[in-house]
């Protein structure tokens, strides 16, 4: 007859082999005879570990060791159990109790490490500094206290041992990217892909990181592959969505088919009644605004601090939903928690909760200012939690059934582009605020007035510089001799991502040689000041810009825009109708050019703009908040009294 030990022997061999219910068979043998055999139930405490069943694995393994205290590795796997269920006071005390038995094992070590106790990284480095778990480990702690490049000789160093380690790729790019490395990081998550060709998250890695460097056409097909291998993320959906307004063969129709595929795999099932509420068309409106962080210094906050500062408040009452965490929270923050009548921080909030505390404060209408970008709360409002949804802040369509409303102008939502929407649109006179955060400068006259040859800016994100705006760009400095054009971004601060960019220019046919290429310059009156480098802003296409438009015409510089075939195409024209300057809206790619080639030899009138346009912007219907929120309370007021009507 076999002994205890003979037959545990055979149930480690199943164990090791893979073969866990033959191997947890015979460790329940055992233990059917001796219920406090303490190697049973270690192994058999080890077993359930490994699949997954961590309540169970720590039963076992805290009987295992009350019967031998000393029994190294049973307090170490206990551990591990421990930390796994979220006892890090416990995991902590028996992984010491291990290494106070056998003080020299890495593994045990580096799990101590995992407890949040970084010298245990450290002391498993110094026991066996070729460790691949230890520097991988230490490296994401260092990354995350801030200490990138330490981050990134850590995992070279594991690299230089596992160089076929997919996971130690896709964190190296993960940390050259966070240092603004943006080719290093293509590069790494290529090297990780070429290993493990479908990861979701090196895909969606890559595709942020293509973004970023101004690739949208392979950032959007590094998202479609995402998509391919992981269907159900609704946040990769999303980041394809707004990456496909950058790309000029993607009408607004095929942008729409996406939104409203999103809808119907993630949001339209979610469903949902809002709260009862009076229904009087006249009463005074609870409205709920979501803008995730544009609750702070951000693009939403220019035009969402000025309405809710407009707002009448006997006609509507104010609550804001805000996802901004205590560290980024600011000045502009804290005088949204002033102005509000209700302030509601949402930041640990799922969108299930989130959907079920606006339903609990009873809003009427709730305005979502921020869509589809990483943070949407566009799934709570597919629990439909108040009467009215409304896109407030346009991008473009939602797609959503559960957001019916949208507002809209007649430059930007024309006649003809019902198509491009879901939302029925309420047109507003105008469908955009503007109220800077920041002092505006006095800026330097332009190179132009200063004697010098013509200089151009565009200023937008690189992912905006299409090749079309390249190509255009490139027949405007050809028509004007010694003309320059100057960008901005915060990819160009990276040398091999902003030669990549200039390559990309010159098969597009603009000169490399007559752009400078400026990494992004975070203080804000510095980077306003740059305006007083160029005579004229050239708005991309198809994506236009929003902010920079404006901030370059509250400095006095002109911007010449090509009114596009989207709504994010079409806010130049817009805002340039709305200061007097709807010459400078060109309906075709000749006319783009032709427009800023004859302003850029029309010294006197640029000169004149230079001198009266930032005073005539403050004092444009774009600036003119009160009127501003007058038309949104009586866009709402129409939504609700729709919604009255329908009951």
């Amino acid at each position: 007859m076999p002994t205890v030990a003979e037959v545990l022997a055979e149930g480690l061999v199943h164990h090791r082999a893979g073969r866990w219910p033959e191997a947890r068979r015979i460790y329940r043998r055992v233990l059917a005879f001796d219920h406090a055999q303490p190697d049973a139930l270690h192994l058999l405490g080890a077993l359930e570990l490994e699949a997954g069943q961590i309540d169970l694995a720590a039963a076992f393994l805290g009987q295992a060791v009350a019967a031998v205290p000393d029994n190294a590795a049973a307090q170490a796997n206990l551990g591990r159990a421990l930390r796994r269920r979220g006892d890090a006071d416990g995991a902590t005390l028996a992984l010491k109790r291990s290494l106070a038995l056998m003080p020299a094992v890495t593994d045990v070590w580096i799990a101590l490490g995992f407890g949040g106790l970084v010298p245990g990284f450290v002391r498993a480095l110094a026991l066996d500094p070729m460790s691949v778990d230890a520097l991988n480990n230490l490296a994401t702690h260092r990354q995350q206290g801030g200490d990138a490049a330490a981050a990134s000789r850590l995992l070279r160093r594991a690299l230089a041992v596992q160089p076929d380690g997919s996971g130690l790729w896709q964190n190296l790019g993960l940390v050259v990217r966070g240092q603004g490395a943006l080719m290093g990081a293509v590069v790494a998550f290529g090297r990780s892909l070429a290993l493990a060709p479908h990861s979701a998250t090196v895909l969606e890695a890559l595709g942020w990181t293509l973004h970023l460097a101004g690739d949208a056409p392979r950032a959007a097909e590094a998202f479609r592959r995402t998509l391919r291998v992981d269907p159900d993320r609704a946040d990769v959906h999303a980041s394809l969505i707004l990456t496909l307004n950058c790309l000029s063969d993607v009408g607004p129709e095929e942008i729409l088919a996406e939104q409203r595929a999103w809808d119907a795999r993630f949001a339209r099932a979610l469903g949902g009644t809002p709260a009862s509420t009076a229904k009087d068309p006249e009463r005074r409106l609870r409205v709920g605004y979501i803008a995730v962080e544009g609750f702070r210094a951000h693009t939403a906050a220019v035009t969402l601090l000025p309405l809710i500062e407009g707002h009448d408040r006997d006609v509507v009452e104010i609550v804001c939903y805000s996802d901004v965490p205590p560290a980024r929270a600011d000045n502009v923050t804290r005088r949204f928690r002033e102005l509000a009548d209700g302030w509601r921080d949402c930041r640990d909030l799922d969108d299930a909760a989130l959907a079920a505390r606006i339903r609990d404060d009873r809003i009427d209408v709730v305005a979502d200012m921020y869509g589809y970008p990483p943070g949407s709360r566009l799934l709570a409002l597919a629990r439909r939690p108040a009467p009215v949804q409304v896109n407030l802040l346009p991008m473009g369509s939602f797609g959503l059934d559960a957001v019916p409303w949208m507002v809209g102008d007649a430059r930007l939502t024309p006649p003809g582009s019902e198509s491009w929407f879901s939302e029925t649109v309420v047109p507003l006179p105008l469908a955009f605020c503007y109220w800077p955060l920041r002092p505006v400068p006095e800026i330097a006259p332009g190179p132009l007035s200063r004697g010098g040859p013509a200089v151009f800016g565009s200023f937008n994100q690189p992912a905006k510089l299409s090749d079309r705006s390249l190509a255009l760009w490139g027949r405007i400095l050809s028509a004007l001799p010694g003309s320059r054009l100057v960008l901005k971004g915060m990819a160009f601060a990276d040398p091999p991502t902003r030669d990549a960019f200039l390559r990309r220019a010159a098969a597009a046919g603009l000169d490399p040689g007559r752009v400078d290429a400026l990494a992004w310059i975070a203080d804000g009156s510095h980077h306003l000041a740059v305006y007083g480098d160029i005579d004229i802003a050239l708005d991309p296409t198809p994506y236009a810009g929003v902010i920079t438009t404006c901030e370059a015409m509250s400095l006095g510089v002109p911007v010449v825009t090509r009114a596009g075939d989207r709504l994010l195409g079409r806010y130049g024209a817009t805002l340039l109708n709305a200061v007097g300057l709807g010459d400078l809206v060109a309906e075709s790619d000749d006319a783009y050019v032709a427009t800023a080639v004859a302003l850029a030899r029309d010294s006197a009138r640029l000169a004149q703009l230079r001198s009266t346009l930032g005073r005539g912007f403050s004092e444009s219907p774009i600036c003119d908040a009160t009127s501003y929120a007058r038309s949104v309370e009586e866009a709402y007021r129409r939504m609700w009294r729709s919604w009255c009507a329908s009951a």
